[in-house]
């Protein structure tokens, strides 16, 4: 596999040889005048996590191969340093996300590599689809976790063990095995001492940007969203779309900030709007992406308060949680005993 894919796929098992290969780097060295561009890109790359929710890869810093390969081992030296477990969902989510954007569009041999080596067997379907044929276990225990109707088994095309998928379903399968893979990485036990002065002050600075960010988010951070702990108007609105119906614009808005908002990825919001009757994949991901911080400015949309939904007719008229509560977002930690304010 070629330089520039392992930068684009730091994780992989030929990344971290290349590297040995040709810089004998211990973490005491992350300290010399030589390693600053990693550093800096390794501390960006976690910056990103928190504020974007996605690592991103300017074509820029693929030019200097070797920095960016080994800027994924520091910044995942750095999330271990941190220790906190939200904190290592939020980070692997990001690269994987990271992955899953170059791995859609890869091409076809290269995706089966890195399926093989995260274990995922996988093989070019027959006939001129540009399709692959996906083991049925391998499906199972990826695809578990995917609650749009698509990915239920009674939907998928079965052959002789095997599950055909796109391109674009086995990319969204491999994020999976990726986050996996890198969030075991940042569970290695390093001290905050292992590192050198200036590396250590880097990472002094992420945990109190990491603190804020928890602070501004609420305790919703250290809530998972799942149907057991939504808002009735989340619930109402997912069970509108569920049966074909169509949302307004400001319930689309409402939804997809709310659901960006609590750690679902954009490809799981498309799924739930596919079976809209006015569905439009291009303009709907153009618009879930710019919601959620992945396009033009960066900057990821809140979802409207109580008062505004009411306002707008988005409210179904709430429950006891809802009348502890201003916003739709505190709604999860309300209902676990939480302040929700």
């Amino acid at each position: 596999m070629s330089v520039l894919r392992y930068a684009k796929y730091p994780f992989l098992r030929g990344a971290a040889a290349f590297v040995s290969e040709q810089v004998d780097l211990q973490l005491k060295e992350l300290g010399k005048e030589e390693f600053k561009p990693v550093v800096r890109r390794a501390k960006q790359r976690v910056m990103q996590a928190l504020k974007q929710r996605r690592v991103v890869t300017e074509s820029r810093e693929l030019v200097d191969y070797v920095s960016e390969v080994l800027s994924f081992p520091t910044a995942v030296a750095m999330v271990s340093a941190i220790n906190d477990d939200r904190l290592r969902s939020v980070y692997s989510l990001s690269e994987a996300k990271a992955a899953y954007e170059s791995l859609k569009d890869e091409d076809p041999k290269t995706l089966l590599a890195i399926s093989r080596e995260l274990g995922i067997r996988a093989k070019p379907s027959a006939g001129p689809a540009r399709d692959f044929d996906l083991d049925f276990e391998d499906y199972l225990l990826h695809a578990a976790r995917f609650h749009q109707p698509r990915w239920k088994l009674v939907n998928r095309k079965l052959d002789r063990g095997m599950v055909q998928v796109t391109q674009r379903e086995l990319a969204r399968i491999l994020q999976e095995a990726i986050q996996r893979r890198v969030y075991e990485k940042t569970t290695v036990p390093l001290s905050v001492e292992d590192l050198p002065e200036s590396v250590s002050l880097e990472v002094g600075e992420l945990r109190e940007n990491w603190e804020k960010i928890k602070r501004s988010f609420g305790a919703r951070e250290a809530v998972k969203d799942d149907e057991t702990n939504r808002p009735p108007c989340v619930k109402r609105m997912l069970e509108r779309l569920s049966k074909g119906e169509h949302l307004s614009h400001p319930e689309r808005f409402a939804l997809t900030t709310y659901l960006s908002n609590s750690g679902h990825a954009v490809e799981e919001i498309l799924g739930l709007y596919s079976s809209s009757p006015d569905f439009n994949a291009a303009r709907t991901e153009y618009q879930v992406r710019h919601l959620a911080g992945e396009m033009g400015s960066r900057t990821r949309y809140k979802p409207p308060k109580c008062s505004t939904m009411k306002t707008q007719g988005i409210c179904p008229g709430g429950d006891d949680v809802c009348q502890r509560i201003r916003h739709p977002l505190q709604y999860p930690a309300a209902k676990l005993g939480g302040k929700g304010g």
